[in-house]
């Protein structure tokens, strides 16, 4: 619906996501020690509770999929052309898992790790291609109104808000000053 500028619409989602990290960080906050699953039990009771978390784990368990499905796909455009597809999702599933089993002071290692390898790389493709850069195309463009654009923003909540909602199962380790 955005056509060029879908950016502008991802943008605009980041910010519809802010208000739940919000309300996210208070529940933690408000309930030291407890995960969304204890959280949701001491709210609404164990029957209700139940069914809330197996909505959750569906949502939980789509939103991986999907996850995985981009990477690997991007993997496999990208670099590993001749490879299964099935084969570098499998790799991706194998490396999620072993880390969900290592706890989250691995996978909290792991993910420095992942973010420090491409802010550097990002950085050093910039560097270089300064040379050949050409300010013209920077210039912002807005070919659609914001009526055009406003619509198609929800559509990019659902990964942003579902990986804050991911890192509530994760809130009981946390210890309480920690950063």
């Amino acid at each position: 619906g955005a056509g060029g500028n879908t950016w502008i619409s991802i943008l605009l989602s980041t910010f519809l996501v802010v208000p739940f990290m919000l309300l996210y960080a208070r529940l933690v906050h408000l309930m030291p020690g407890k995960n969304i699953f204890e959280m949701l039990e001491s709210v609404f009771g164990r029957v209700i509770s139940i069914i809330l978390c197996l909505l959750y784990a569906y949502y939980f368990m789509t939103l991986t999929g999907i996850v995985r499905g981009n990477y690997a796909e991007f993997v496999h455009m990208v670099s590993l052309k001749d490879t299964s597809f099935i084969i570098i999702a499998l790799s991706f599933f194998i490396v999620c898992a072993y880390l969900a089993y290592s706890g989250t002071q691995t996978m909290g290692k792991w993910c420095v790790l992942v973010l420090l390898f491409p802010m550097i790389v990002l950085g050093a493709t910039v560097i270089f291609s300064i040379p050949k850069m050409k300010l013209v195309n920077i210039q912002l463009t807005v070919a659609y109104s914001l009526a055009e654009i406003g619509p198609t923003t929800p559509t990019f909540s659902p990964l942003p808000f579902g990986e804050a909602t991911i890192i509530m199962s994760m809130a009981a380790p946390f210890k309480q000053n920690s950063k």
